[in-house]
């Protein structure tokens, strides 16, 4: 089964450093594609993808993609492996120490944290 959607967002970027050089509310667009196959009776995959984009500045883009795979251990138990990918083409900064020839200046400067950021997981499910 496969689903997409699409919407017309607002989002509000709190972020704990905040950039003064970038807005903190937009108009955006989000996209979205949910699709899930049973690769045999006990074993499904499961996609889920959607990316949000700032109407005004189109290289401000994030993107979450979730795939997963669980599989049926008994009637009650399965599990589930989940990898998920999380994009943002231009991400938050830091607020670090600026140090000059190895000494402290006192001063602080922006620095962009990571574009991509992935995670693990393996879940145990138990249904009553």
């Amino acid at each position: 089964e496969t689903r997409s959607g699409a919407a017309l967002t607002y989002p509000f970027q709190d972020d704990v450093d905040p950039d003064p050089t970038r807005p903190d509310r937009f108009a955006g667009l989000r996209g979205t594609l949910d699709h899930e196959h049973r690769l045999t009776t006990g074993t499904s995959l499961e996609l889920k993808w959607v990316v949000d984009a700032n109407a005004r500045e189109w290289e401000d883009v994030r993107g979450d993609l979730s795939q997963s795979v669980s599989a049926s251990l008994s009637d009650r138990l399965a599990l589930k492996t989940t990898l998920q990918l999380l994009l943002d083409n231009q991400p938050p900064s830091r607020r670090v120490p600026l140090f000059t020839g190895g000494e402290d200046t006192g001063s602080t400067v922006l620095v962009p944290l990571k574009k991509l950021d992935r995670s693990l997981s393996v879940a145990l499910v138990v249904t009553l």
